[in-house]
């Protein structure tokens, strides 16, 4: 725990599927968020669970984007959904995108809350942005659950949180200036 915030780090080229050791794991370190001391949980792996890229299809030596956030969406997105995980922080593709509350790839909600709106779903972000420019695989067409995607900028996020709220913020590499925010309220 850090502050407010529980975090739950997914080995994602690692089996997570169902009935795994790591899958047990993660069951278990949800279950036991004690959610009077932390208000927040966030799941981060490497591989992201929601993502606009077009790379695949599968290889047996090299699973694809899309091949590996079904697999996620598939054994771990319904944990992240019954244990109200907040947010799911991502890497290995470098861009930043930012999804809707969604599960299932359905949206439930926007990603940005107000006081006392009730959970519904996790946000999910891909945070790659410090390397920018070395994935050019953004789909033409965007996802709809996907809110807010940049493959052209360098940047890097700054999160806060209390136990009332909880804040992303993403910062242009070249001048600082805020490219998106996320607010989260208990």
């Amino acid at each position: 725990n850090y502050g407010a915030v529980h975090v739950l780090n997914l080995a994602t080229e690692h089996d997570f599927q169902v009935g795994s050791e790591q899958y047990q794991f993660v069951e278990q370190d949800l279950r036991k968020v004690d959610r009077s001391k932390t208000a927040w949980v966030v799941v981060t792996g490497h591989r992201p669970m929601y993502i606009d890229s077009d790379y695949g299809p599968y290889d047996k030596y090299s699973p694809s984007d899309q091949d590996t956030a079904i697999l996620l969406r598939e054994h771990i997105e319904p944990l992240m959904l019954e244990y109200e995980v907040d947010v799911g922080l991502w890497g290995h593709f470098h861009a930043y995108q930012r999804s809707a509350k969604v599960f299932n790839t359905t949206i439930l909600a926007p990603s940005a809350t107000e006081p006392g709106d009730p959970y519904v779903a996790p946000v999910h972000f891909v945070i790659g942005h410090a390397g920018m420019g070395l994935c050019k695989n953004v789909l033409d067409d965007r996802p709809e659950y996907m809110e807010y995607i940049s493959s052209s900028e360098y940047g890097y996020s700054r999160i806060t949180a209390d136990m009332n709220e909880f804040h992303m913020a993403v910062y242009q590499n070249v001048d600082n200036g805020l490219m998106d925010e996320v607010k989260l309220y208990r």
